[in-house]
């Protein structure tokens, strides 16, 4: 769990908004965050690596990680990010693969 949560906080460090956001979750939130797929983690890295954009449903780790793979995927398909990445359906209970093709 530890190393999840340094993955976490590495995921954070390109943000500073998220990276407040890590320092003042809850403990309850922050487990919420930790037990979460790696695919889940996976949508930080790709919002990190693709100069993530300025857009409230973005705007809090806890939701990137915790919603709804169609509202993910109507995200990636708005900004056109393209990655293999992992949906994850219901937010973080289970995880199915996906690929988006570049448009």
């Amino acid at each position: 769990m530890l190393h999840r949560f340094y993955r976490l906080k590495e995921l954070a460090s390109g943000n500073p908004a998220w990276q407040r956001q890590l320092q003042r979750l809850p403990p309850p939130g922050l487990a919420r965050c930790l037990v979460c797929p790696d695919a889940a983690f996976e949508r930080l890295a790709l919002l990190k690596d693709a100069d993530m954009p300025k857009d409230p449903r973005l705007a809090t780790i806890k939701r990137v990680l915790t919603m709804a793979a169609p509202t993910w995927e109507q995200l990636v398909a708005e900004y056109g990010l393209s990655a293999d990445v992992a949906a994850v359906e219901g937010g973080w209970e289970e995880s199915s693969a996906w690929e988006l093709q570049h448009v």
